[in-house]
């Protein structure tokens, strides 16, 4: 409880540069959304309008094709529906739902790499924060972008060598090792170290901490989880008011939440660091 305190008190310390980054980051990660959003929704609808005559769905289609969203789905509603009631050949509502599918995969596949980046850019300002190493908020981003390669070359040496992509078997390693390797960013930001000895110190530095980690790992998604469920209801009544408006905050505390599992991080790597004094 020691640990969750002092990340409170840090993130409080923080306050003004942590809700500046889930501002700013949040804000680039919902226009990334969106972005792609549309883009799948286009590949979507070429999906579906290259398989030529819709006979009564005719109008849905031109709806899409104009940039209605809903359209999209009332298309695959009623396709299901004539499906079931023997309208059309199960294997051809198959056959388009795939065409759909293959349509969107890359679109869908690029959010995810992106908004990955922009997470992994987020929890980099964070930790520059969180360590005292930039005294303001523009010096923090301005670290930013040099600090980024190295962060993903981290992260994949981290995963590689947690030996989690082993099949069937790769879980239990990740379990055993990766909370031991979970140290790896912030040595690599506070400290300058590179990539390989970053890992290599955070596993050194870890022995004998694996239940210590685990714990305290749990005590933090616990309390993420008790924010989340508050969050929850905020956007709920947000997206009363406005959906966008509900989707935006969602985003913005999803970068919240970063923030605090990343100084939760820093304070954990401290407090290994003095007990090992």
């Amino acid at each position: 409880m020691t640990l969750l305190k002092e990340s409170v008190r840090s993130l409080h310390m923080n306050l003004q540069p942590v809700l500046i980054g889930a501002v700013l980051f949040g804000t680039i990660l919902f226009g990334v959304q969106l972005t792609f959003e549309k883009i799948a929704l286009k590949a979507a609808m070429d999906g579906i309008v290259e398989k030529g005559n819709w006979g009564h769905l005719e109008v849905l289609v031109e709806r899409m094709q104009s940039g209605d969203e809903e359209a999209l789905g009332s298309i695959m509603h009623q396709l299901h529906m004539m499906a079931d009631n023997g309208d059309i050949a199960p294997d051809v509502s198959v056959l388009l739902l795939q065409n759909v599918l293959v349509s969107i995969l890359p679109s869908v596949l690029m959010l995810m790499v992106v908004s990955f980046m922009v997470l992994l850019a987020g929890s980099t300002y964070y930790i520059t924060v969180a360590t005292g190493k930039e005294s303001d908020t523009l010096s923090a981003l301005k670290r930013v972008p040099g600090l980024l390669l190295p962060i993903v070359g981290v992260s994949v040496w981290a995963f590689l060598r947690s030996f989690g992509w082993v099949p069937f078997i790769g879980p239990l390693f990740a379990v055993i090792i990766g909370p031991r390797l979970i140290l790896s960013s912030v040595i690599l930001v506070q400290e300058g170290r590179g990539v390989i000895e970053s890992v290599r110190l955070s596993y050194e530095r870890t022995t004998g901490y694996w239940r210590a980690i685990v714990i305290n790992l749990f005590v933090m998604m616990l309390a993420i989880l008790l924010a989340l469920i508050v969050a929850a209801i905020v956007m709920a009544v947000m997206s009363g008011i406005s959906p966008m408006l509900g989707a935006y905050f969602a985003t913005v505390m999803q970068l919240l939440f970063v923030a605090f599992g990343t100084i939760f991080l820093v304070q954990l790597s401290e407090t290994v660091k003095a007990q090992q004094r």
